[in-house]
């Protein structure tokens, strides 16, 4: 949360209020209905665009930047704004259809709650995917880096390199279930190696290896179809 944008906006709420209700006491109003109800929703109007940021500040962290600011601030920006304007049409033209602007004003309110609804929901899964991105691009990286340590063994230094980059291949920002299995074998391979440079079970683990990067990338083909 940005503390220091929260209090900008709560200030500029404040004076934006302030002076819209000393504008109404000095100028020259009609004393009916219309008036006070448009000057309600006025107020109301700039509580919901003041307030809308301010609590978008504190959600920002829950979802995706992008879409919180931009998007729901979009639809909070554009929603004050129209509720704004109408309620000035509806007081300058002086008029008693209570009714009408209040249906309006509901139907504007209904299409932007679902709009903020849409966008929030959509925020945190975007968030949610872009961290599992993440987990995964270190989790392939560090198995991917283990094994181009490994490949300066002069034994299975060839073959080790090839899995490093057919498992660089594979689609690292993405993790399937058989990665445990790949890391393991492959932390079994690295404990070999240390302790002899020839260790013949090395070639075993390789083969291993091999198969579950292909097993892998039938994986991803599922997951990806899956997610259509």
């Amino acid at each position: 949360m940005n503390k220091r944008r929260s209090f900008i906006f709560g200030v500029a709420g404040i004076i934006t209020f302030l002076a819209t209700i000393i504008i109404f006491v000095i100028t020259d109003h009609g004393n009916n209905m219309s008036t006070y109800l448009g000057l309600a929703f006025l107020i109301y109007s700039e509580i919901i665009l003041f307030g809308g940021f301010v609590t978008i500040e504190h959600l920002v962290s829950k979802g995706a930047q992008i879409v919180i600011r931009t998007g729901c601030g979009g639809i909070i920006t554009i929603y004050s704004i129209l509720v704004f304007f109408c309620s000035i049409v509806y007081m300058v033209m002086n008029t008693n259809a209570v009714v009408t602007f209040l249906i309006v004003q509901i139907i504007v309110a209904a299409v932007a709650i679902i709009g903020v609804l849409i966008l929030a929901a959509s925020s945190h899964t975007i968030k949610k995917n872009d961290a599992d991105t993440t987990c995964s691009i270190l989790a392939l990286s560090d198995m991917i880096s283990t094994l181009e340590i490994m490949k300066g063994n002069r034994k299975y230094g060839k073959k080790i390199g090839k899995l490093a980059e057919d498992l660089y291949f594979t689609d690292i920002s993405s993790l399937v279930s058989v990665d445990k299995e790949i890391a393991a074998y492959i932390s079994k391979m690295e404990m070999s190696l240390a302790q002899d440079e020839y260790a013949i079970e090395v070639e075993g683990y390789i083969e291993k290896v091999i198969e579950l990067i292909r097993i892998r990338k039938i994986q991803l083909r599922e997951k990806k179809m899956g997610g259509m």
